[in-house]
């Protein structure tokens, strides 16, 4: 009989773990095939940045020193057509005289006649030291900003205070810019240099203002003009305004801008498509609609109470009144916005920590109200006019459009001055700070402005579009094999290289899978918690993460100090019980009784779910609280409130927590649910269920599209994909897996194969087999409850399951009642999962596996496996695979010049258009050649980056073979999977080859098959390099065979 297949998917940046489950009818379920797939995620080593924005980086600077270089060629130029001094004397001339004090040389232009030379020299100095330019005068946004503007502000005040006539003649003589000089008491100026510049180690920090720079460099060419007649107020006005301070307009970005073929476009040509809506352009983020939108979006963290009947509602009238009187004042403090909703009985209460503050959402209502009331216009009149209307866009609107296009200050007072606006405004408006684009167009904003005003909340309105999104998708042509991302299917996914390498890596997984299998019935997927998220979001998160494992090293400390654990006895759940205790202010939170601290961890208290957790499967700190055990027990399987029905002093204690930011909206709503066996309820319960299972964020939404629009599956069934939520991965692994193994509550992160235990999890976690696994733990609790008695309450419970179970999933009664009655053990897809897993799913890193030999681990599966010998001696130990890495691309060199007293053979020159050498360190490798030298013996060569060059897209060596070379063996490349033999034919190392540690020493970082950290191991000349095949499933395949080796460059080329 034919087998069906399920595929589970764990997918997080740089790694796939998948698992595929077969079966031909629900009793025969088995795992057919489980690995890991690890490939570079494209950030850089510290996780900060993608490498495509390092490689920028690295461009951005590469094109500033270029255009600096570019810009000093042409004053050189320049000063020789206009016969004031040649390039080459000029340059014998600083080849004798570069080391003199160019400030001093400045300072003495300003009043006496220079050589030609010093004043080549002063326009080429001022020329590498321009000064900062402020664009906008209110750049104070960010953090990074108000340090840029403190730094210009401590200059302005220094300069007026020291009443300098430069800048020359302030970083000459004052007294920031020579502590050293002042600290050893030097004389001789001469021989002192002035430390101008701003270092990490030092915590002044000063910019010099450009203008300053540039009326500078205008005061001595004007005194120069006296002595030599080449300097004309033309020339002198070309060489300071075209080269030397010549900058082109942001909105034209790099090369040509007649050119429309280049690579970098300027940034109007390179908006991108709105998410919702792929043929409208995103929206700029500095306009009035933007504003609104992003108050709509703050204001979706707060929850609305009706202070009369507790209900969470937000009335349409009160969302109106709030965004109306926002546009008139341009203001929303939470006080002002708590009032208004106070005048339609609703209490807004905090979630305790914002991630945005309403203020901060109007930044731009505050700026058109100030600038247009003090340039002569009405903002009240202004404001009065329809803000939302798409089609028509009122004055503010196409103002802040205009301002948000033309960002260099000569274009926008252009193009505002054809628009009719007066001079004061335009000045006004010229350095102020409007740009940015937001991930979405002006339509989709202004539906979530209207359904606020309608009275539904942001996250509310993306949660519905969301939805109607993926049901309104158009019908797609599917294929059995996935096809590849373009920027057609979603031009911000596939130019995100982390998200996109992870979607790529899957889709070639889940290709190779069903090569080997056919289509599967399902696919389930869960997606890691950082991808997708901007780097600055996950930097928050480690921040997070730092902190609570700080407060966590805090409470474990605390405990010891109790005497309730010894050191090293703390446990997770001690932690847990102690931030509950915390968090609810020492006190029972159903009872309201006090804890005394050294009581935390007594068995007088204990945790419990809110809501049962079989109702809405949420397992996480949001659902829980630490209660007296016979507060717990008389609570049974109900919500507080049903159990506190009478105690009005609970919700009082419950509304003081929130209000107070100890305890989330979530819980609160939790909280607060009145009872579990209304109508409305259960709907309710369902939702929270759905939501606790199911991850609805944008990138996993993303993936789930992607599959159930391109893939064919093996079912009749509308839905074949689902989105699984990490917590709810982490309780089943721990209920359904091994904890001396793979369930152990804190995962093994030191062996890569956790990602295909989560993934057989995952791949178990099908609607049918939640729903059995919740009825489940409910009757199990039932059944304690009842002091193990079989009561009327676990009959009912257990006959309403059977019969959901047959209506909705097509269980026999049968079935159901085996797996629902199961008190051993909570049901699986695979009936023995546990087991199973520990035979499959083997790694000698962990000690339970430690006597596991491939011999002994075939034994294993075989005995498991009896009725299906064929099928157990298909398998094998476990393999995580890797993506190799081939390709010639990277970084070839240090960015850092060295010294040149410190180059090495492996150091390249650098000469750039004025014959100026750099120096570099180039151990860059590409690969290692493995290859016999004339005694036989193994020898090893790195090639680096350098040591290749590129013609009709093959590569060649550069450099000359070895001496003593005789005979290529074979070449290594990052994530080759290698054995290393003695000289004995003694297996020394298996596993994957990593890069290099020390050439010289022929020392090479490896790494264990599925270790997570590298290794150093030496391969010595009378060792043997064999070279083995993995495939992309983790199957080892046959060695090898030598590639040919690169040909030797040859003749002139």
């Amino acid at each position: 009989m034919t087998r069906k297949y399920g595929i589970g998917l764990d997918i997080g940046i740089g790694s796939v773990g998948f698992a595929v489950i077969s079966r031909t009818n629900r009793d025969d379920a088995r795992i057919e095939d489980l690995g890991v797939r690890l490939f570079d995620s494209g950030e850089t080593n510290d996780h900060k940045a993608r490498k495509s924005q390092e490689r920028r980086a690295h461009r951005s600077v590469r094109r500033l020193i270029r255009r600096r270089t570019h810009r000093k060629d042409r004053a050189k130029k320049f000063l020789q057509k206009i016969n004031l001094i040649s390039c080459d004397s000029l340059k014998a001339w600083q080849e004798q005289n570069g080391n003199q004090n160019i400030f001093q040389v400045r300072l003495k232009g300003l009043d006496a006649k220079l050589t030609p030379e010093e004043i080549a020299d002063c326009i080429i100095h001022i020329c590498n030291h321009r000064g900062y330019r402020e664009f906008y005068e209110d750049e104070n946004t960010d953090n990074e900003a108000g340090v840029i503007k403190a730094a210009l502000a401590d200059f302005e005040e220094r300069f007026q205070a020291g009443n300098y006539r430069s800048v020359a003649d302030m970083i000459l003589h004052d007294k920031i810019f020579n502590e050293k000089k002042l600290n050893n008491k030097l004389n001789d100026d001469k021989k002192y240099f002035p430390d101008y510049h701003n270092h990490k180690e030092n915590e002044r920090y000063i910019l010099i203002k450009r203008s300053y720079q540039q009326k500078e460099l205008l005061d001595i060419l004007n005194k120069q003009k006296e002595f030599y007649p080449q300097l004309t107020e033309h020339n002198i006005d070309f060489l300071c305004n075209k080269i030397v301070f010549a900058q082109r307009d942001f909105e034209t970005g790099p090369g040509n801008e007649d050119d429309k073929t280049r690579k970098f476009m300027g940034f109007l040509d390179t908006l991108g498509k709105c998410v919702f809506y792929k043929e409208e352009k995103r929206a700029f983020r500095s306009t009035v609609i933007s504003d609104v939108y992003a108050l709509t979006n703050c204001l979706s963290q707060f929850t609305y109470v009706d202070v009369e009947t507790g209900e969470i509602v937000l009335p349409k009238e009160a969302a109106s009144a709030i965004v109306n009187e926002v546009l008139v004042k341009a203001s929303a403090t939470e006080k002002e916005i708590k009032a208004i909703l106070k005048r339609f009985g609703i209490e807004m209460i905090k979630p305790g920590k914002l991630e945005v503050k309403a203020p901060d959402t109007i930044k731009t209502l505050k700026i058109l109200k100030a600038t247009l009331e003090a340039s002569g216009y009405s903002y009240e009149e202004l404001i009065a006019e329809d803000q939302f209307d798409l089609e028509n866009p009122s004055k503010l609107q196409k103002l802040c459009v205009i301002l948000s296009e033309n960002i260099t200050p000569k274009r926008r007072d252009a193009a505002l001055k054809r628009a009719g606006w007066n001079e004061k405004l335009r000045k006004e408006m010229s350095r102020k700070k409007f740009g940015g684009t937001a991930s979405v167009c002006e339509r989709y904003m202004l539906e979530a402005i209207n359904a606020f005003l309608e009275g539904e909340t942001y996250g509310n309105f993306q949660a519905r579009r969301l939805k109607e999104r993926d049901a309104s998708s158009e019908e797609t042509t599917k294929y059995k094999i996935l096809p590849a991302l373009t920027k057609k299917d979603d031009e911000e996914i596939v130019e995100n290289v982390v998200v996109f390498k992870a979607i790529n890596e899957t889709r070639k997984v889940l290709n190779a899978i069903i090569r080997k299998y056919g289509s599967p019935e399902y696919i389930n997927v869960e997606v890691a918690d950082e991808l997708g998220r901007s780097f600055k979001e996950r930097d928050k998160l480690t921040k997070l993460n730092r902190e609570n494992e700080k407060e966590r090293k805090n409470i474990d400390k605390k405990l010891v100090e109790l005497g309730l654990r010894k050191d090293g006895e703390v446990k997770p759940k001690d932690i847990l019980r102690y931030r509950l205790w915390k968090a609810q202010g020492g006190v029972d939170l159903y009872t309201g009784v006090p804890i005394e601290e050294n009581e935390v961890l007594s068995e007088v208290y204990e945790v419990d779910h809110i809501v049962p957790f079989s109702l809405i499967l949420d397992d996480t700190a949001q659902n829980k609280a630490l209660v007296s055990r016979i507060a717990n027990q008389e609570k049974r399987q109900r919500v507080p409130r049903q159990y506190l029905a009478d105690d009005k002093e609970f919700m009082k204690r419950v509304n003081t927590l929130f209000s107070k930011g100890k305890i989330s909206a979530k819980k609160y709503k939790y909280l607060t649910l009145e009872s579990i066996y209304t109508a409305e309820a259960k709907v309710l319960l369902e939702e929270w269920k759905s939501r606790n299972i199911n991850d609805t964020r944008y990138i996993t939404r993303y993936i789930v599209n992607y599959l159930t629009s391109n893939l064919l599956f093996d079912s009749e069934k509308a839905k074949n994909v689902y989105a699984i939520k990490g917590a709810i991965t982490s309780k089943m692994r721990k209920l359904w897996l091994n904890s001396k193994s793979w369930g152990d509550e804190e995962k093994d992160r030191e062996n890569n194969l956790h990602h295909a235990a989560d993934a057989i999890v995952i791949a178990n976690l099908t609607p049918a087999y939640v729903e059995i696994a919740s009825d489940n733990l409910k009757l199990q609790n039932i059944y304690k409850a009842h002091h193990k008695q079989e009561s009327f309450e676990y009959t009912t419970y257990l006959n309403g399951a059977v019969k959901k179970m047959a209506k909705y999933y097509g269980f026999s009664e049968s079935y159901s009642r085996r797996l629902l009655e199961s008190k051993e053990r909570i049901p699986s897809l695979v009936s023995n999962l546990r087991t199973e897993v520990d035979k499959r799913l083997v790694d000698n890193s962990l000690e339970i596996f430690q006597d596991i030999t491939p011999e002994r681990f075939m034994k294993n599966v075989k005995d498991y496996y009896r009725d299906d010998q064929a099928f157990a001696e298909s398998l094998s130990m476990p393999l995580v695979s890797y993506k190799q890495n081939k390709k010639f691309q990277g970084q070839i060199t240090d960015d850092n010049p060295i010294a040149k007293n410190k180059r090495k053979e492996t150091s390249v020159a650098k000469i750039d258009t004025l014959g100026n050498e750099n120096i570099l360190s180039a151990n860059k490798y590409y690969c290692i050649e493995i290859y016999k030298d004339n005694q036989n013996k193994t020898a090893l060569r790195g090639i680096r980056y350098v040591d290749l060059v590129k013609r009709n897209k093959k590569l060649y060596l550069a450099t000359p073979y070895p001496a003593g070379y005789q005979e290529h063996v074979m070449y290594l490349f990052a994530n080759d999977y290698v054995r290393i033999y003695d000289n004995r034919n003694r297996l020394k190392f298996e596993g994957y080859y990593r890069g290099v540690e020390a050439i010289t020493r022929k020392k090479f970082q490896m790494r264990f098959a599925n270790a997570n950290k590298n290794i150093i191991v030496s391969i010595i000349k009378t060792d043997e390099v064999k070279k083995c095949n993995v495939d992309i499933l983790g199957n080892l395949g046959g060695e090898v065979k030598c590639s040919e080796p690169f040909m030797l460059l040859q003749g002139n080329d």
